[in-house]
């Protein structure tokens, strides 16, 4: 079973409350495994270990579980329908995660991790009406994050002497640069 959630403090707390029915833990035989952006990477690779006969794997993920890996033995996916994306809020000049809907792209690569070698089904938990209000595509990063840290890893990443704004043209999504002046 793969489970989506927005982010890290929801994987611990759903973790916890399973982990707190010790009865359903044992009755079930149920391993639970978390993944997440900040885990390393030999903690990661846990999760691509088949469980024992008879054993439930539960993983509990980000969406880093959409599209960058692959575990083979996940039948079922739970997919609650929500991201925490890195957001910069020009007024406040200040940037933080903020949990909201993910794409219809994002949907539709979260069912796909279902039944790669064997029939699955994906349980999304909202609406038909909900998933028709999802943007077709997430807000690309390079979007929402402040142009002044845009700039310096732009000029990280070009070749010595090309000037930054030529060079965030390039991008398949440039940021606006007219709200910048």
């Amino acid at each position: 079973v793969l489970i989506f959630l927005p982010g890290y403090d929801d994987i611990i707390t759903l973790r916890d409350k399973i982990y707190s029915d010790l009865h359903y833990v044992a009755e079930h035989r149920a391993m639970i495994f978390t993944l997440h952006s900040q885990m390393q990477s030999s903690d990661q690779k846990r999760v691509f270990r088949p469980a024992p006969p008879g054993v439930r794997k539960i993983i509990l993920s980000t969406n880093i579980a959409e599209t960058s890996i692959t575990i083979n033995d996940v039948v079922f996916v739970v997919d609650c329908g929500k991201v925490k994306e890195r957001t910069y809020d020009a007024i406040t000049g200040v940037t933080h995660l903020k949990a909201g809907w993910i794409s219809k792209a994002s949907a539709i690569q979260r069912r796909g991790r279902a039944g790669r070698c064997r029939p699955g089904l994906c349980y999304h938990l909202y609406s038909r009406l909900r998933f028709n209000s999802f943007r077709r595509f997430q807000v690309p990063e390079i979007l929402r994050v402040p142009i002044h840290e845009l700039c310096l890893q732009a000029k990280l990443l070009a070749p010595p002497n090309a000037p930054i704004a030529d060079f965030l043209a390039k991008a398949p999504d440039p940021p606006p640069f007219m709200v910048t002046s």
